[in-house]
């Protein structure tokens, strides 16, 4: 059985805890403005939510997870425990007969109520677990934002699927956003505390503590009550820092524990933890902003989840990536007999559409999101046969050089047991590719000769390329000169581009021509390229033969298509501004999209207040955003022709021109950043951190003192046992004399080592000064001692328990080594000699290349000052994190041209009839978007009639329970039965017995004739063993009144499995037996007709007659049996006289 169920989605029905109309302060960054469209359906409202899109799919016994998206600042709604709301129990209480209950099984059924109360990371931590597969659609937040912080927290370790270029652009993107948000605010105190109260630890009020606690337990802290605090004059670089939150005194490594080293990691992170507070408690020394900081958690109804940068790498690191085309089969485990194969699905580099085959339930297609049409840098879904997909891609795809290309793949995915699709654009008009970037191109071109800058915020991987190709050609057309900067501000803006070049074999064809090396050639002929650059033409006859004309071919475009070479990318506002004039045009390019924090949101209350600069949108943002809220006011002003989906480019608002009512009002922006520390600052962290440097070495020199002397103990005790009787019994040695004995073990010198002298003397006592260095000649040992070996007493050095005049005791540590001499390589790995002082002179000609440039010292430090801006203040460097209130009054232009790259309402109605899915699930949509897909399609008459669009709890279950068994299949039954392909299975009909044996564990099928001749043989033996007697042994009487009964065989008909189209008739007849085929009039081919022949004797025709019926119609002779032939080979035959 199938059950799908979507664990959160756009629109959803409105809690009674809606978090972005109850909110306080510290939730103005996502209710900024609007908080979102809100529709009726049905008995109840409809909102939209922020897009973190996560789907589950159940087959049978296996989980599969689709999707584990999140927001763009990681932050989830936080539920009520009693949000089920009684009006949603009370919409299933209908009946089925009416129009109410008919739109309620078209949405399913309710399986888990509480679900939709839920946040999706409430959600996963239920089930994260018990999760079998995971797989990833695209590289968006919105696909994978949530997966870093659901597998460290929440279980989720099964297997993950994705392409490589989803892998790589979905890493940067979360990197890309963790460190923005990382940089405006201390997340894990924030996080901390949000957990503590959450925990019931801390509470908003004293004489409520029980109610928030639920039971009569007193809660550790209250709320309204201030940390204890010490005066600021008790930290001092000698002592301890009483720097806590509740007063206690800790040194830096006092939660160690013991005298056993701690850990080199442990022991820096105890340092930096406890200059981290100390400069907490100068910043907040009576509290006050900690206070406010747990009341406004304690208020807010979201809680953000931000993984560490090291829990990103792990998570993505551990992701198993396809092709494209690359069938992967499960065999072992849960997911045994699963087949898993991806196609391009467009809108983003990597996006995929996945097809997973499972042995029990048939052909699932999940289509997420995907582009049907064709962009500068991607080739359209691989749903839709004329879009170009890149399955006939040699690089991408996991088949060479597949027949077919993308038509091949739709072909591949036609008729599946089950698709689900997202239908959340099916009211929208998408706006014509060469409308939106002229528009686009147009807004660029006038700011820029008016002088002023352009804003884009845009997200950090998806849809950044296609944009940058875009205002890149540009350039290269416009402004050769590169007079207006072209900037990128983001931390991982290189590294996307950088990765971008190695993934170009997924991208177009003609870019993965060239990344796959036929480039050249394509070159060498003089081609054109994608754009029509004429730069490209006439390559040949220039090649090898004119320097000057190759050169001035270079210098017209660019190597390579993503060779940004009027691209600038920076890593901070800082280390752009300091590189560009602050009154320069230029056009900037920052993120994140929804302006949620980052750059981008610095730069809006910068650009805001020039009347010639132009924010462009290119997305509406998330619901509550600052970027949503810019949208509306730009969608209130358009016409109504020209506002969203409707496939018109809005009008570009002037806001300073705005007065009286249709004037935007005021807008209250807080910009959080984190910034260095003033000189005061920085002498309390330096000091605290020197303290805890000092208290730490301390601690290590304490604890190797002890391990040194537990270790010594341990040797002397270990000795003691096992030389007793040779150190004092042997007469080898002789008696120790008494100064000796006194020396080294007391009284009787029972119990100890001998001394150095003792154990080499031949007979009676030796004075050891005296014999000097002619008894350390005489020594030898079979391994080396560094340093003289007479002075070495024991494997540890010298002893606590020796005189002071003891020669022995004087000496240091010393320690047995066998010889070993490290040879240097003078040969590398490769066979090549090493040369040391190649490498030195490299050295030195790249440092004095280096210092060429640097007039004196203070030019350096300028330099490095510089770099240090633009790397910006990075983890681990001391910083504090601020709070600035800007009073935001837009007075630039503000336009919005949408770049989404997705499919539109027409695609929808026009692809989905094509493949012709035996059942249908759409997601995501509104309540009348729902409504207008479910009548396009139930018109359409060769659409399936089984439709879904289940809303969030809502869950829909197809077919029965079914159970997939594991046998062996005897040898008999192998050779009796003809197995037919069908798909990617093998078929056959079988009459067979089940055999259970003690040498397998798995039962074993053999044939029913091979079980009946055992069966008699063993019956025939026994009846002659209980002969009557007199009768002879294998005697036959046959009875002449009754006579011999024949077991008699029915023989089934052959049975033919698949579907036949006859346009593939078509082409097969004329691919395999040159045939030709038309159709004439509807539903009917007409095969072997010669064009312009009248003679319709030799002809045949085919037609389906209803439901499993085909029609074959046509005199007898080789082309009627030709094309019968051809039709039983297009099908899987089921014969039961094989077997």
């Amino acid at each position: 059985m199938i059950t799908f169920t979507p664990l959160s989605v756009p629109y959803a029905p409105s809690p009674l805890n809606d978090h972005r109309v109850k909110g306080n302060a510290r939730d103005n960054q996502r209710c900024e403005g609007s908080s979102g469209a809100t529709v009726k359906i049905g008995n109840g409202p409809e909102i939209e939510r922020p897009q973190a899109l996560a789907y589950l799919l159940e087959l049978d016994d296996i989980k599969v997870l689709i999707d584990c998206g999140g927001t763009e600042d990681f932050s989830f709604p936080k539920a009520s425990p009693n949000s089920l709301r009684d009006g949603q129990a009370k919409r299933m209480e209908v009946d089925e007969g009416s129009e109410e209950g008919e739109q309620d099984i078209w949405e399913g059924k309710v399986t888990s109520p509480d679900l939709q109360s839920s946040s999706l990371d409430t959600v996963l931590s239920r089930i994260g677990a018990s999760i079998d597969l995971v797989l990833l659609s695209h590289s968006t937040l919105a696909h994978l934002g949530s997966l870093a912080w659901a597998r460290s927290h929440y279980g989720l370790t099964c297997p993950i699927f994705a392409t490589l270029p989803t892998q790589t652009m979905g890493r940067l993107t979360v990197l890309e956003m963790v460190q923005c948000l990382r940089d405006a605010t201390d997340v894990d105190l924030e996080m901390r505390l949000a957990a503590e109260i959450d925990a019931g630890k801390i509470h908003a009020k004293e004489n409520d503590q029980a109610t928030a606690m639920g039971s009569n337990e007193r809660p550790e802290a209250p709320l309204t009550s201030k940390p204890p605090r010490t005066p600021l004059s008790a930290l001092h670089p000698g002592g301890a820092f009483p720097f806590l939150e509740d007063g206690s005194h800790l040194s830096a490594l006092g939660a160690a524990g013991g005298m056993a080293e701690p850990d080199e990691e442990v022991e820096e992170a105890a340092i930096k933890s406890s200059a981290d507070k100390a400069l907490a408690y100068l910043l907040d020394a009576d509290g006050s902003k900690l206070l406010t900081l747990r009341q406004s958690l304690a208020t807010s109804t979201v809680r953000r989840r931000v993984p560490t940068v090291e829990q990103v790498e792990q998570t993505f690191d551990s992701i198993s990536t396809l092709r494209y085309l690359q069938p992967y089969h499960f065999s072992h485990g849960n997911l045994a007999g699963l087949t898993l194969t991806a196609y391009n699905a467009g809108h983003s580099l990597g996006g995929t559409v996945w097809k997973l085959r499972s042995p029990s339930q048939g052909t699932i297609v999940i289509a997420m999101e995907w582009n049907h049409n064709r962009e500068r840098h991607l080739d359209g879904s691989a749903l839709l046969s004329t879009s170009g997909g890149v399955g006939s891609n040699t690089g991408a795809s996991g088949q060479s050089g597949s027949v077919g290309g993308s038509g091949s793949s739709a072909e591949a995915l036609r008729r599946a047991d089950l698709m689900i699709t997202s239908v959340q654009r099916g009211l929208i008009t998408n706006i014509r590719r060469k409308d939106r970037d002229a528009a686009i191109l147009d807004i660029v071109h006038r700011t820029l000769q008016a002088g002023a800058s352009v804003l884009f915020p845009i997200d950090p991987s998806a849809r950044l390329l296609e944009l940058l190709v875009l205002l890149d050609q540009h350039w290269a057309y416009a402004y050769s000169h590169a007079r207006f900067p072209l900037c990128l501000v983001s931390h991982t803006g290189s590294e996307v581009i950088e990765r971008a070049r190695t993934l170009m074999e997924w991208m177009t064809r003609e870019w993965a021509t060239v990344a796959t090396g036929a480039g050249a050639n394509a070159e060498a002929e003089g081609v054109e390229g994608q754009d029509g650059d004429p730069g490209l033409k006439n390559n040949t006859q220039r090649k090898g033969n004119d320097r000057r004309a190759r050169e001035r071919m270079q210098k017209e475009g660019p190597a390579a298509p993503l060779d940004f070479k009027y691209l600038r990318i920076f890593s901070s506002l800082e280390a752009m501004n300091n590189a560009i004039p602050p009154g320069q045009a230029r056009v900037v390019l920052a993120v994140p999209p929804s302006l949620t924090c980052g750059p981008a949101r610095k730069l809006v209350a910068t650009f805001s207040q020039n009347p010639q600069d132009v924010i462009l949108l290119t997305q509406r943002g998330e619901p509550g955003s600052l970027t949503r809220w810019l949208w509306n006011e730009w969608h209130k002003r358009q016409q109504p022709a020209a506002k969203l989906g409707r496939g018109k480019v809005g009008q570009v608002i002037k806001t300073s021109e705005l007065t009286g009512d249709s004037a935007i009002e005021s807008h209250e922006l807080e910009i959080q950043r984190k910034i260095s520390l003033n000189e005061e600052e920085l002498k309390v962290y330096e000091d605290a951190l020197q303290a805890a440097k000092t208290k730490a070495a301390q601690r290590r020199a304490l604890a190797a003192r002890s391990r040194r002397r537990l270790e010594a103990d341990e040797d002397e005790d270990s000795d003691d046992d096992s030389d007793a009787d040779e150190n004092f019994g042997n007469d080898e040695f002789g008696a120790l004399p008494s100064a000796t004995r006194g020396a080294s073990g007391g009284a009787g010198g029972l119990g100890r080592k001998r001394d150095f002298d003792s154990a080499f003397e031949v007979s009676g006592a030796v004075d050891r000064g005296a014999m000097g260095d002619s008894l350390s000649a005489e020594v030898s040992f079979d391994i080396y001692l560094k340093g003289d070996a007479s002075k070495v007493t024991s494997f540890f050095g010298s002893r606590p328990d020796k005189g002071e005049g003891d020669g022995a005791a004087e000496a240091g540590v010393r320690y047995r080594m066998f010889p070993f001499v490290d040879k240097k390589r003078r040969i590398d790995a490769y066979g090549e000699t090493i040369d040391v002082n190649r490498w030195l002179s490299k050295k030195n000609e790249l440092e004095a290349n280096q210092a060429e440039g640097k007039a004196d010292e203070e030019a350096l430090e300028a330099q490095r000052n510089r770099a240090w801006a633009q790397k910006g203040t990075q983890d681990g460097q001391p910083s504090k994190f601020v709070v600035d209130k800007v009073q935001l009054h837009l007075q630039c232009h503000l336009a919005f041209v949408e770049m989404e790259g997705l499919n539109d309402g027409r695609a929808l109605k026009t692809v989905l009839p094509q493949l012709l899915p035996r059942r249908l699930i759409m997601v995501d949509g509104d309540a009348a978007t729902r409504r207008d897909m479910r009548s396009s399609l139930q018109s359409v008459k060769a659409m399936s009639k089984e439709l879904w669009a289940p809303l969030l709890g809502f869950s829909v279950s197809i077919g029965e329970s079914t159970v997939a068994l594991t046998v062996n299949l005897g040898d008999n039954l192998m050779k009796s039965i003809r197995l037919s392909q069908f798909e990617d299975f093998e078929i056959a009909y079988l009459r067979s017995v089940f055999k259970i044996s003690e040498e397998s564990s798995l039962p074993t099928l053999n044939s029913v004739e091979q079980q009946t001749a055992s069966a008699g043989r063993s019956d025939e033996g026994a009846q002659i063993e209980e002969g009557a007697e007199g009768e002879e042994p294998g005697e036959f009487k046959a009875s002449p009144e009754e006579p011999v009964r024949v077991a008699s065989k029915t023989i089934l008909p052959t049975i033919f499995v698949g579907d036949l189209r006859l346009s593939g008739l078509k082409s097969h007849l004329a691919g395999k037996m040159g045939m030709p085929a038309d159709f004439a009039g509807e539903g009917l081919l007409v095969c072997g007709l010669k064009p312009g022949s009248t003679d319709s004797c030799s002809a045949t025709t085919v037609q389906k007659a209803g439901q499993g019926r085909i029609v074959i119609e046509g005199n007898i002779g080789q082309n009627f049996y030709n094309v019968r032939e051809q039709v039983y080979s297009l099908h899987a035959q089921i014969s039961s006289n094989a077997a």
